[in-house]
């Protein structure tokens, strides 16, 4: 079983014309989606390289925003410290 927890924050982060990332309107602000998946630990690189490329790509679809502008963090948590129905979890079968 996987398990994993996400929280998403739209407009964590304000990013203003001076930014880098900023495309549009110098005149406006654009929103900073936040992503935070908080995971198992032990998921390989692989696959939280995957997930935030996902990740971002939807968040990117949706909210109109450029890829810069996504963030993308995972938080991994011991299975022992990861509770469900008062039961810690198991490790991540690989």
């Amino acid at each position: 079983m996987v398990l994993m927890g996400f929280t998403y924050l739209a407009g964590h982060r304000l990013v203003g014309p001076g930014s880098a990332w900023y495309v549009g309107d110098p005149k406006e602000e654009l929103r900073m989606p936040f992503v935070n998946i908080r995971l198992y630990e032990g998921h390989g690189k692989e696959r939280k390289d995957e997930l935030a490329k996902r990740i971002t790509q939807a968040v990117t679809d949706v909210c109109k925003v450029p890829p810069q502008a996504v963030w993308v963090v995972f938080e991994e948590v011991p299975p022992t410290d990861w509770f469900a129905a008062g039961a810690p979890g198991q490790p991540v079968k690989k």
